[in-house]
Order: structure tokens, then sequence, then C-alpha cells
């Protein structure tokens, strides 16, 4: 077997090949477990909307129990409730059954600790490490000790307890819920709130999560619900960490809009801790100038929310996030919180009378991606030519933009990324960038 199962964001692959195949899941759950509890513990066991999740949770299951654990299962539910209700309801650790943004047929398995933040690396080192050289037959039929749970009116009490005294009612609000993890959730979570809500793409059939829909596809929103009028809509993914504002003209607000207007009104608030927000490589140069222009300092973490949330935890913040949408207030919650961003995009709006008035202040640079297939990932800084590229580009865009170069953590691609003020600039620069780049990694 391959000895790394973890990635970025816990474990993830198609169904039924390798590691999403029950030998495999079933350690994963039994060494897990040990490690994480001890014999006669507790877990909470969390999926979203696809097809595969209730085997892969049976087979967690059958490692949970040889572990001596209960399973106590509340079904489809986003993964950041999994996190806020072990961390509320005192389980030893919490595990969702997800693939997140993904297509249908991919799966994954995240887990998280009893104080609700993901797990560190020497941790899922260790559960692979067990798994690697354990020689126990593990597919044998035992007793599985397993109960279901209902928390749903639990999650939507934590979430609202953060926000009292906010009043929808007049608002048409859209909500995207990705035939995923939230379809029942966000829809309830509104309600309360006496807004008039209006949901689509909320008939999970195992196959239809994310499949243009939801966040990943929110600048087709308007198209997609041109037959609904509304305020503002919300446009989550999959397992509901994360969350996109979508105006009434189609235009996208991302993840850097609500860090903006959120780290502005703690700071006059004087609750903005350290007086700082955390973004990534990819957070817009815009949302970093404007950020400077108010006295806020901006830091940027690698590409993922673990890296966000790790840099949060050194520096003493307690916001930050990426553009995507996944969105982390340490104050709030121990992760992002597709539910909980949505909930502080609309008491920002309340505040500002208009959704569209969350653009004032911002100044956003152009911004585009090329993906470049590259046979390995060698390393960037050891490559004198490139490292002499980036110089040269980054001199002629000056304090106008950034060039980023990147790998993905999935796929043999090289990701160039060109931000500038002036959209002429960062074509210009963009393509200079990919040319010489395609003749340095010999790629046609």
């Amino acid at each position: 077997m391959s000895e790394k199962l973890f990635g970025t964001d816990g474990i993830r692959g198609e169904f039924g090949t390798y590691p999403l195949i029950e030998e495999i899941v079933v350690k994963i759950a039994l060494f897990a477990g040990t490690i994480l509890s001890k014999k006669g513990g507790k877990l909470l066991l969390g999926n979203d909307t696809r097809e595969s999740c209730q085997k892969i949770k049976e087979w967690l299951v059958k490692g949970f129990s040889k572990a001596g654990l209960k399973s106590y299962d509340c079904g489809v539910f986003p993964t950041p409730g999994i996190s806020a209700m072990v961390k509320t309801m005192e389980f030893d650790f919490g595990v969702v059954v997800s693939a997140s943004h993904n297509p249908y047929n991919d799966n994954g398995i995240k887990f998280f600790f009893k104080n609700g933040e993901k797990l560190p690396d020497e941790v899922e080192e260790s559960i692979e490490k067990e798994i690697i050289y354990s020689k126990e037959n593990i597919l044998r039929d035992e007793t599985l000790n397993y109960e279901e749970i209902d928390l749903k009116e639990d999650y939507l009490n934590v979430l609202l307890k953060n926000y009292k005294g906010l009043e929808l009612k007049g608002k048409r609000i859209l909500l995207d819920t990705a035939n995923g993890a939230s379809y029942k959730l966000a829809p309830a979570l509104f309600s309360k709130l006496n807004a008039n809500v209006i949901t689509i793409n909320n008939s999970p059939d195992g196959k239809n999560i994310n499949d243009n829909c939801g966040s990943l596809f929110a600048h087709s929103l308007k198209e997609r619900a041109e037959d609904c009028s509304y305020d503002y809509a919300f446009s989550f993914d999959g397992d509901a960490d994360r969350c996109i504002l979508v105006l009434p003209s189609g235009e996208v607000l991302d993840g850097d809009y609500l860090l903006y207007n959120e780290a502005i009104r703690r700071k006059k608030e004087n609750k903005l801790a350290e007086n700082l927000v955390v973004g990534t490589v990819m957070s817009n140069f815009g949302l970093e100038s404007a950020l400077k222009r108010e006295g806020v300092s901006f830091l940027r973490a690698k590409v993922g929310d673990r890296y966000v949330l790790d840099l949060l935890k050194k520096v003493g913040g307690e916001i930050g996030g990426e553009p995507s949408g996944h969105i982390i207030m340490l104050d709030k919650s121990s992760t992002g919180d597709g539910l909980l961003t949505a909930l502080t995009y609309s008491s920002l709006i309340e505040e500002k009378i208009r959704a569209e008035n969350l653009k004032n202040g911002l100044e956003m640079c152009h911004q585009k991606i090329v993906n470049l297939k590259v046979k390995e990932r060698r390393n960037l800084d050891e490559m004198e030519e490139v490292k002499t590229l980036l110089e040269e580009l980054n001199k002629k865009i000056g304090d106008n933009g950034r060039v980023v170069l990147r790998y993905s953590g999935t796929e043999l691609l090289l990701r160039v990324m060109v931000e500038a003020k002036d959209k002429k600039l960062m074509e210009e620069i963009l393509n200079s960038a990919v040319s010489k780049l395609k003749e340095i990694f010999r790629e046609e």
C-alpha cells in the first residue's frame, strides 16, 4: 500500500479505489480510533449526500467498534457542524465522510479533535504508520456499536448564538445548497431569522452534489435562478464549509470581501485581534492594499484552510480565509463554516443597508490563472531560470500587482497567477510568464 493517506484536507479519492476500499477504511477507523480515544469512548459521525457515503460509514463503524468505541451517526450534516457539535457536546472526536466540492464519484474522510480542530500532520502520520505495519485481519464480522442521533436543532442554536438580534424579516434570500450537506439546514437557519427563503439545488440524489451548482459555479447562479428575484444569495459547496455571496446582478463577492468588511467592523469596535487578517497567496492584491490603507496588517499563508488556521494560531489572530469562501473566525468556530459565513455576510449587509455596499472601499485587481502541465514538481526555489523570470516580471508589474507560481496539490500542474490593477498589463505579464515557463519546463 501507499504510505501516504492524508492530503491537505483529510483523506480523499475515488470511491472503490485505494484508499477508499473496505480493508483500508476499516483500518483507518481502527487505528484512528485507538489514537484519538480510549476504549469505551464515543465519536460523532456525519456525511454529505454522495451515494457512497453509507457504505464508507459502515466500514468506519466496523473499525471504530473493533477499537472499542461507540459511533453516534447524525446523518447528512455539514462538515463544520460536526466540528461544532464534537466540541459542544464533548465527543472524543468527530468524523465526516465527504469530498467537499469534488464531484460525486469522489469521497473522503475528515477527522476532528474534541476541541473541533482538524488533526495536525504528526497525528495523521501516526495513523498512517499503524496502518502500514498492521497485519491484523480486520474484515471478520463483529458486533457494531452504533446509534443514530439528531443534532440539527443543537447546531442551529450554536450558530445563532453568535448573532443574537439578527432579524431578516422582509429580505428575500436565495440559497444554492449544491445538493449537498446544507440542503435542509441552510433554509432552516434563515427561516429562523424570518427571511423569505428561496432554495435551489436542494434535492440530492446521491450523484448531483456540486454538479453545475454550488460555490464553484457561483458566477452562473443568476442564470440558473433567472426566475427568482432576491436581495442577495448564498452559494455553498457540498459539505458547507464554504460560502460565496452573490448580488442580484449576478456579481460574485468572494471571501476577500467578507474578510475586508469584517476586519474593518472589528477594528472600529476594537475587536480585531492583533490588528491583522490572514489570507493566502491567492488572496487578491486589492484586499491587501485596502487593509494596508486602513492600518490593518495582512499576512499570507499557503493555500488551504489548515495553513490559514496554523498561521492565525501562531500570530494570535482570529479571522482569516480564502477567496473560495472558506472563512475562519476563531472567536466563533474552530474551523471554516459556510453557514456561519452566511450569517456574517447577512449581519454586515444589515449594517450597510444593501449587499452592494460591501464593495465600497475595495478596488480588486484583475486576476487570471493558467494551469501548465508538468512532468514533475521541481523545486521552484532551486530553479535559477524561474527565479530570474519572477524577478523580471515582478519588477515590471511593480506595486500594481503580483505574479504567483505554485503547484497543484493533487495534479501535475503548475498554476501561474497574475493580478494587476490594469487588465492589459495583467494579460501582458501572464502571456509572457506562460510562454517562458513552457520553454523552461519544455512543455508543448
